[in-house]
């Protein structure tokens, strides 16, 4: 039987064996440090929330956002040394990198690579999802537009009389 037990900075894999004779009973523990793994220790965003939420083992992530964003900053995190991170293909950087992002409307697929000896070594995938605005959305930002414009005009002819 096989376990794997994480906790904080260690991957304890116990493994047991049984030998079923009346005299022997054997075991082996192994115990690696987390920093040997090539993966990440965090991801997050200035907009949205991380769905589901982060955890090194899972490498596909959703984040929705409004219409109204163009741009998203993604964090990525890593406390494996010999590890480089490059998001939306910028350059690559050590412990940690925060790139912005400039989005679509619609998905805008961002790839986090970890990179190590100039190799990627995994990859994770952030989808940010920006829905269409509808008619009645984009008529009312019109409106508002237009009112704020009267109101800027409107001040800047009384500051100037």
């Amino acid at each position: 039987m096989s376990q794997k037990i994480y906790k904080r900075n260690y991957l304890i894999i116990v493994v047991l064996f049984l030998f079923f004779s009346n005299t022997q009973t054997g075991y082996s523990v192994e115990i690696n440090n987390l920093n040997d793994l090539n993966q990440l220790t965090n991801i997050s965003s200035n907009k949205g929330t991380l769905n589901p939420s982060f955890d090194p083992d899972i490498y596909q992530y959703n984040v929705q956002v409004s219409f109204l964003d163009s741009e998203i900053i993604l964090r990525a995190e890593t406390d494996n040394a010999s590890l480089l991170i490059q998001v939306n293909g910028n350059n690559p950087r050590a412990s940690f990198n925060e790139t912005r992002v400039p989005l679509v409307f619609g998905t805008t697929s961002i790839p986090i690579n970890l990179i190590k000896d100039g190799q990627i070594v995994n990859q994770y995938f952030v989808d940010v999802i920006r829905p269409i605005p509808t008619t009645e959305e984009i008529d009312d930002w019109r409106t508002l537009i237009k009112d704020l414009s009267i109101l800027a005009i409107s001040s800047l002819i009384k500051s100037l009389a």
